[in-house]
């Protein structure tokens, strides 16, 4: 899982939406194993915007958590964090 922290002046629709976009970058491409799909969590509570994802593999599919972990690391967060005001 992970968090991405925007600053408080980005708009929560714009954040999202580019958020969106890196995990587009990334489902479906050979950077991820077969069967691994991001996702996008419900919107966050008052108290502010937080996006979570889970990086899982398909259960007929396994992948090692190591790969997941290497996956995230160096895969999926250098796409989000290149969103633009993202904090974290």
């Amino acid at each position: 899982m992970i968090t991405i922290i925007f600053e408080d002046h980005v708009d929560f629709y714009f954040a999202r939406q580019r958020v969106l976009e890196k995990l587009d970058e990334v489902r479906g491409s050979t950077l991820l194993p077969q069967g691994i799909v991001p996702r996008l969590a419900a919107d966050a509570t008052a108290l502010g915007q937080i996006f979570w994802y889970t990086v899982e593999a398909d259960p007929a599919n396994p992948v090692d958590a190591a790969r997941l972990w290497a996956l995230n690391k160096y895969y999926i967060v250098p796409q989000l964090n290149s969103a633009g005001a993202c904090r974290k």
